[in-house]
């Protein structure tokens, strides 16, 4: 009887508190953030309609409403996702909370501009990117030069690859940017397989799971994608770019390989993969300096199954 008397009255103190007092949402002092400032998303709610602010003012409500309210006008970000803070719009009559206006870089699409309440900025939701982080080397504009080199061994040169298929290939020559044309069979037998071996994986591939110590984690969250686009590689963790570089291949090799350089340091990650059509295995190295992974299947760092993403 005790028991019981003390499970209902533990719990009347838990509805008094949630709902009737409302425990401070605000412990953790907000970040003071400033605009033209990045910020990673560990977990943060926001609107496209900053309307929506004033709705979420937790002195008004209680707290069964506010979560009404998150769930019905509010998006829970990915944890990873990346945000730009555009202005600050401090407490008015129109605003008594005030708002901080973000533009969301969606990787697959365009940014988008949405509000998140000043107050819920905190060093456990956001975590402030370096301000000096170059946009990823997969954009346009920063090439990748590699060497090339003629069939019949009279010429080589050090160009970036623009566009290539089964008809042609199309270089930028690195000393004064003149555009190259010719067909593939103009080109050594090591730079056409390296092309096979890049048409393979071109592209954006979505992990669908991770073998780790004998274990599958099916659909992790956030995504993580593999991007190939033309010689360059970059493996995202949400809107995190963990890993990239240019790329050496060698699909002779059983497993097959691949190393990832990095354009400044030149230092490289190492790893090994299996494709098959739109299906892809890869295992990295943990560190720049660790190991070729020996085999997929038991990979220290883990092995990533990949699909490609349609068009």
């Amino acid at each position: 009887m005790r028991s019981c008397c003390a499970a209902l009255l533990l719990a009347s103190v838990f509805l008094c508190t949630a709902v009737g007092q409302q425990a401070k949402p605000n412990e953790v002092k907000p970040i003071e953030v400033k605009p033209g400032e990045r910020y990673h998303v560990e977990w943060l709610s926001v609107t496209k309609d900053k309307q929506r602010i004033n709705d979420w003012d937790n002195n008004k409500i209680d707290v069964v409403k506010m979560l009404q309210i998150r769930e019905e006008q509010f998006e829970r970000l990915k944890s990873g996702t990346l945000l730009e803070i555009i202005r600050i719009e401090p407490r008015s009559a129109d605003f008594p909370v005030g708002y901080v206006e973000c533009k969301r870089t969606n990787f697959r699409g365009p940014p988008e501009t949405v509000y998140a309440l000043p107050s819920h900025l905190r060093p456990d939701s956001v975590r402030l990117t370096q301000a000096s982080q170059p946009d990823p080397p997969l954009a346009p504009g920063q090439p990748f030069y590699r060497s090339w080199k003629s069939a019949d061994g009279s010429f080589e040169v050090s160009a970036e690859l623009l566009e290539y298929d089964a008809m042609k290939v199309v270089l930028k020559r690195e000393k004064d940017g003149k555009e190259l044309q010719l067909t593939p069979d103009k080109l050594s037998a090591a730079d056409r397989q390296w092309l096979a071996d890049l048409a393979s994986l071109e592209g954006v591939w979505l992990c669908v799971s991770i073998e780790h110590m004998g274990m599958v984690m099916p659909d992790p969250r956030p995504e993580w994608l593999a991007i190939f686009h033309r010689g360059r590689f970059g493996l995202m963790y949400g809107a995190n770019l963990n890993v990239h570089g240019e790329l050496a291949l060698n699909s002779k090799a059983n497993p097959k390989t691949l190393d990832i350089i990095n354009p400044i340091s030149k230092q490289k990650v190492l790893g090994i993969y299996q494709v098959d059509k739109d299906s892809l295995k890869l295992a990295l190295a943990a560190q720049e300096k660790d190991p070729r992974p020996a085999a997929l299947k038991g990979a220290k760092a883990g092995t990533m199954i990949f699909k490609r993403e349609k068009n």
